[in-house]
């Protein structure tokens, strides 16, 4: 699991750019206003590797989901998803943005669910299943690819 700091990517608003220091060695990295999604891929790269290979991979299968999986590895990385056992339908708990909340993930004849309102206002985009994919499902699902220990 990552800590959030070193997740912290900050914005110098005098400079303006992006910018976020590695937390072993020190480096100082840069990056353009308005690329803040492409320095949290690359922080991403080098702090977690299989969660940003995954995210990846699946973006290759699923080019039309790259936002909401690049959100969801996010929450993913910020220690944002509590799965759940023995709860019955629910499968887990996510953060939501904001982290002043939570959405419960549930399954409902065989697919998953989420209850924030992207998923329940039919705004989510579709995968190639006809399966709607919000980042709450996004991070569900790269949590138990890279997170969960099956034995």
């Amino acid at each position: 699991m990552l800590d959030t700091l070193t997740l912290q990517i900050t914005y110098d608003r005098s400079a303006r750019m992006y910018t976020w220091t590695h937390p072993e060695t020190g480096e100082l990295f840069t990056w353009p206003p308005k690329a803040k999604g492409e320095a949290f891929q690359f922080v991403l790269s080098l702090l977690d590797p299989d969660l940003y290979e995954a995210a990846s991979r699946w973006i290759e299968a699923e080019p039309g989901l790259e936002r909401v999986i690049w959100r969801g590895a996010e929450l993913v990385a910020r220690n944002g998803v509590e799965t759940l056992t023995g709860a019955g339908m629910v499968a887990a708990k996510v953060q939501s943005s904001d982290e002043y909340g939570r959405y419960a993930i549930t399954f409902d004849n065989g697919y998953l669910v989420c209850e924030c309102p992207h998923w329940q206002e039919m705004g989510a985009p579709y995968d190639s299943n006809g399966m709607r994919v919000c980042k709450h499902l996004a991070a569900f699902t790269l949590y138990q690819r890279v997170r969960e220990e099956r034995f």
